[in-house]
């Protein structure tokens, strides 16, 4: 047995051990104990709810509290145009998505695809349910959605697609 300090030294068949002068099972008790609040108390804690960022940017972390108050908050026929048409933009994204095995081997596009096919789905999901709650309606497909809406947004000029290498044109 060696004395060093607050702690024992015991020399046992397989080895050293250590133990407190004054307290020898304190130590490892007091120890577990709190492991075991601090354990307890991590898990009876909240699941973090991340706000997306802008793309390029980190999301960040808020409180139930806010993210009940963006849920609560009104809305406006902008939010509800604007949702109806990321629907068919997201199902889009799926066929495109589903596209691409065929159509490449770069890891980098497959990886991507791959995302878009895990995430669009929920999302999509999620943004029917805002319109239903809302009684806004829901666009019955990208297709039909395509279809009939009059591409106001999609003011580029006269582009001369011929000119653009690999782009399709009205003879493809």
């Amino acid at each position: 047995m060696i004395a060093d300090g607050l702690f024992i030294v015991k020399k046992i068949k397989n080895g050293l051990t250590m133990q407190n002068k004054k307290y020898p099972q304190n130590v490892t008790m007091s120890t577990l104990l709190s492991i075991l609040l601090i354990s307890s108390s991590l898990i009876a804690s909240e699941a973090p709810i991340i706000q997306p960022g802008v793309p390029g940017q980190k999301g960040i972390l808020i409180s139930s509290e806010d993210a009940s108050q963006i849920a609560d908050s009104s809305f406006t026929q902008a939010d509800v145009q604007f949702m109806k048409a990321m629907i068919p933009h997201h199902e889009q994204a799926l066929v495109m998505s589903k596209m691409a095995p065929e159509r490449t081997n770069n890891e980098e596009v497959l990886e991507i695809a791959g995302r878009i096919e895990k995430s669009q789905a929920d999302e999509i999901e999620f943004m029917k349910s805002w319109l239903t709650e809302r009684g806004a309606g829901i666009p019955s497909s990208a297709q039909d959605k395509h279809n009939h809406h009059d591409h106001k947004h999609h003011n580029m000029g006269a582009i001369d697609h011929s000119k653009m290498k690999g782009m399709a044109t009205k003879s493809n």
